[in-house]
């Protein structure tokens, strides 16, 4: 238990005490999300409940050791493996989970981001400067994986997915990671799951990409030539169709997820 005294020389010690106290919870918090603030008050810690906050704050600002851990060392311990496989425990997120996603987005990456589209991340984006959804829904049938669907007749070449008007960048693999730490462990694992990397033209860096809407559970076809939806080019942004796609017909397309150190 800390202690705290009205003696000068004990406050002075108990502020460092706090301090580091502080640079601990900043990173176990980080890591391990709020679940650690009842895990030490379980064990009847005594840290003034302020302190939390300040951990929190700090954290946005310090980089702790987990900044340095590869995406492969975070997936595992997150244990994301042995969640992906577990299909019943996937639901599609509803809309307070996208609403908390863009809410962290803001407060750990970029406190001036927008997120006014008329159209609900339950539905995905306005699509085609219009104020409606694109042409698909997402839904998770029994024994299967949650995923999109089309929502009417798609013909080929038409377009199905632009991620312009729909994806979050990070400036950064760091700011990245600061993101996924700040969210619950469930959480942690879909936007592993779902994020990806591309370059916004030929010669420029990878960013790494995520749609805070259904749009990120787009599945990627095991094969290819299974997919049904594709990008131009590797730095295209719009996604078209490669055949005709039937109403209801699973969206698929084949691009590689996010693989940042």
């Amino acid at each position: 238990m800390i202690m705290y005294s009205h003696n000068s020389l004990d406050e002075t010690l108990a502020k460092i005490m706090m301090f580091t106290t502080c640079l601990f919870l900043a990173a176990r918090i980080s890591f391990d999300g709020d679940a650690v603030i009842d895990e030490l008050k379980h064990y009847s810690i005594g840290i003034p409940e302020p302190l939390f906050d300040q951990a929190r704050r700090l954290r946005k600002n310090t980089p702790a050791i987990y900044d340095s851990y590869s995406f492969d060392e975070i997936y595992n311990h997150f244990e994301c493996k042995a969640y992906a496989a577990d299909k019943s425990s996937r639901p599609v997120p509803s809309l307070e989970q996208w609403l908390f996603l863009r809410k962290q987005y803001k407060e750990f990456v970029d406190e001036t981001a927008s997120f006014d589209d008329l159209v609900s991340p339950t539905l995905g984006y306005a699509f085609g400067n219009m104020d409606e959804p694109p042409p698909f829904y997402a839904m998770k049938s029994p024994g299967k994986e949650r995923s999109l669907y089309a929502s009417r007749d798609i013909k080929k070449g038409e377009i199905v997915h632009d991620t312009t008007a729909s994806e979050t960048l990070f400036p950064d693999v760091y700011a990245y990671r600061r993101f996924i730490l700040s969210l619950p462990k469930n959480m942690v694992c879909d936007v592993m799951d779902w994020a990806w990397t591309r370059k916004l033209n030929e010669n420029g860096p990878d960013y790494v990409c995520l749609g805070i809407n259904i749009s990120s559970l787009i599945r990627t076809a095991d094969k290819e030539l299974n997919a049904n939806v594709r990008p131009e080019t590797n730095i295209s942004s719009i996604f078209y169709a490669t055949r005709d796609i039937q109403q209801y017909e699973e969206i698929l397309t084949h691009f590689i997820r996010l693989n940042a150190e």
